[in-house]
Parts: structure tokens; C-alpha cells; sequence
């Protein structure tokens, strides 16, 4: 429920952040949302058009109890907010929210494992203090500004999902969340028919998520990466502070071993210059490396060592990304790892590297 003591927004203040003017009675808002479907009392509903115009659902918005709407024409059933573009309005009120907000914010991108690295950074930032963060997959030209418009003004620290399937996509997307650290979790064959140089063009859109780090910005690069070489040129031409993961000798966070069990994996590395010992409840090998750039991102986050080794300790798989159950049958059970969630060849390989690192009981499988 929102607070109502603290609104998230007003109908004055969003017309005033979209350069707007306010159509009907000023009100607390307390939400936002493009989906009529999902208003709740209070909300802003975002008249977007795509597949389907917004402004038809306008009236269902308000049935279901939208405070405001933001929309390109007048509409009925309630009070509005007109603006020549929606979508570019949605993009000012994100930026609006950006500003009068003192949060540290982390940005994530990567050809795998963005969701699960960026909800691994919201355990640590829900340790430290008030934090905020993507939903689900909330990455792209929608999401981020979605996202960044639905951050309380007293959010301590905050970190967002950014995405791409074609060129030039993520460069705005950063510029617009204005990262004081982000990170490429990998790079790999995902969205390479888009790029007449394949992987290579991918890396090159996967380091324009440094084109927004404010100065003084921090750059986390997995360093075993095949394309790390771009990735890093691209920080370094941001004016980046680089830390690097991997299992190479010259990484800030190094991998030194990764043990898979029932329960989890124990991962010792050696970070910051000392050695340490860690649990995971993740037992994918993937996760070696993921829960070192966490670890870089909490600390440039401003995050201790400590709590972000809490965080990961309880920091379980994601639906479809390594969650496992144990299924009974007629002939006892057996366990069941599931990574449904998406296909490509770097995800696939992970999760055979992974059933094939899983301990399993005498006479036991895999398959």
C-alpha cells in the first residue's frame, strides 16, 4: 500500500516534472502503471500507445481507481495530465524522480544473468537500507523510465535492469538512469543478428552502459570474458573507475574455487587483497563469477563485505533460473532444476556445466 503520509507523487508535481498542465483536482499518487489491468486506488495510469492505444483503456483506469492520467488528448473519467508524447513524458518523470532523489544507483547489463545479478544487488541494497529496484524484467525503453518514475524520494540506494535487442539501445537507457556503478555480467551469441560483427558488435553495446556513469563512475567487467578487451575500452573511454572479476591474477575479485552441494555452493576468493570463504544457496558454477560482481557492485554501492556475503547466503534461485524442488514419483524422487525461463547457447551451457558439477546420491543420475 502507498504511504500515505509520503505520497510518491502528486497530480501537481508529475504535470509540473512533465511540463504538463494539470486537467481536474490535484491528488496523492501512489503508483504508476501503463497496464488498466493492473491499477490499484491512487495510481498514475500512462496512456502508452503500441501494439493497442492506452487512451482506450483510460476509462477502465479510472473505473478501477487511477487518481491521474498521462495522456496525449483530453479523456474522460477523471482528472489528467496532457503532454505531446507520452512516452517521452514517462521519460521526464523518471528523470524528475532520478533528481530529487540522493540514491546510490547500480546499473546492470550482460547477455545472461541481468535479472538474477540485478535481484542479487536488491538483497544487498534491502540489507543496507531503503532500496528500490527493477521488477521482473523491467529493461527496456518502457521499463527503465518505469522504474526510475516509480523511486521513492528517499530511496538510499537502487539498482536497474538494462536490456537490448538491437543497436544504440542501451547508451540512453544509461543516460537516463545515471549509474555511479554498472556492470556487464558477460557477453555472448544473444541478439548477434542484429550486429553485422556478431559478438563483437554485442560487447560494444554492452559497454555503452558506462556512457551514463557519473563522474567518478564505477565500471565491474568480467574480466574472463572473451570480448573483456572491448568492454573495458568502452569504460575506460567513459572516464570509468574499472574493478574486474574472474579467475585471472589481475582481477580486484578473484575466483579461487567454487564448490556445488545440496544446499548451495562454498565459493572462496580473494577480494579487495584478502582471502575469504562464502556461502551461496545458488548452486549453479555460473554463479561464481555472478556473486563476485554482486560483491563489486554492493561495494561501489557504498555496501559492506559483510552484509553482501549475508545477502548471497539467502539469496535463493529466481522461477525458471536454477530453482529447483524435489519431485516425488512412484519409485521415490528426484530433483529438478529448473532453468525454463530462457534458451541461448551461453545460458545452456551453464546449466549442463552445472548438472554435470551437482553432487548426487550412489546410484543416482543425471540427465
Amino acid at each position: 500500500m502507498p504511504d500515505l503520509e509520503k505520497p510518491l507523487w502528486t497530480a501537481e508535481a508529475i504535470a509540473s516534472a512533465v511540463g504538463g498542465k494539470l486537467e481536474g483536482a490535484d491528488a496523492d499518487v501512489g503508483g504508476l502503471t501503463y497496464n488498466s489491468r493492473e491499477i490499484r486506488s491512487g495510481d498514475l495510469f500512462l496512456a502508452l500507445k503500441g501494439a493497442r492505444d492506452g487512451h482506450e483503456f483510460a476509462q477502465a483506469a479510472f473505473d478501477a481507481g487511477a487518481a491521474v492520467a498521462l495522456v496525449e488528448h483530453p479523456v474522460e473519467g477523471g482528472a489528467y495530465v496532457v503532454v505531446p508524447d507520452t512516452l517521452k513524458g514517462l521519460e521526464d518523470l523518471g528523470a524528475a524522480a532520478r533528481d530529487r532523489s540522493a540514491a546510490k544507483r547500480g546499473a546492470v547489463t550482460g547477455s545472461v544473468g541481468k535479472t538474477s545479478v540485478t535481484q542479487a544487488i536488491k538483497a544487498g541494497l534491502d540489507l543496507a537500507g531503503k532500496s528500490h529496484a527493477s521488477i521482473k524484467s523491467y529493461n527496456n525503453h518502457i521499463g527503465v523510465p518505469l522504474t526510475l518514475s516509480r523511486m521513492p524520494a528517499d530511496t538510499e540506494r537502487a539498482v536497474f535492469e538494462i536490456g537490448m535487442n538491437h543497436p544504440g539501445e542501451i547508451g540512453p537507457l544509461s543516460q537516463q538512469v545515471r549509474p555511479h556503478a554498472a556492470c556487464v555480467t558477460t557477453v555472448g551469441p544473444v541478439h548477434i543478428e542484429a550486429f553485422a560483427d556478431g559478438e563483437a558488435g554485442v560487447a560494444r553495446e554492452k559497454g555503452a552502459i558506462f556512457e551514463g556513469l557519473v563522474e567518478g563512475g564505477v565500471a565491474v567487467i568480467n574480466g574472463d570474458n572473451a570480448y573483456a578487451d572491448i568492454v573495458k575500452q568502452a569504460a575506460r573511454d567513459a572516464g570509468a573507475v574499472l574493478k574486474i572479476f574472474g579467475t585471472g591474477e589481475d582481477a580486484d575479485a578473484r575466483l579461487l574455487s567454487f564448490d556445488a552441494d545440496p544446499e548451495g555452493a562454498t565459493v572462496v576468493a580473494e577480494i579487495e587483497g584478502q582471502r575469504h570463504a562464502y556461502r551461496l544457496a545458488q548452486s549453479g558454477v555460473h554463479w561464481g563469477l555472478n556473486s563476485l560482481c554482486v560483491i563489486l557492485m554492493l561495494r561501489a554501492l557504498d555496501v559492506s563485505l559483510e552484509t553482501a556475503f549475508e545477502a548471497l547466503a539467502d539469496f535463493a534461485p529466481l522461477a525458471g533460473r536454477g530453482e529447483t524442488r524435489c519431485v516425488a514419483h512412484m519409485g521415490g524422487h528426484f530433483t529438478l532444476i529448473d532453468e525454463s525461463y530462457n534458451a541461448n547457447p551461453l545460458s545452456m551451457k551453464a546449466g549442463f556445466i552445472s548438472l554435470g558439477a551437482r553432487p548426487i546420491a550412489h546410484g543416482g543420475k543425471r540427465v
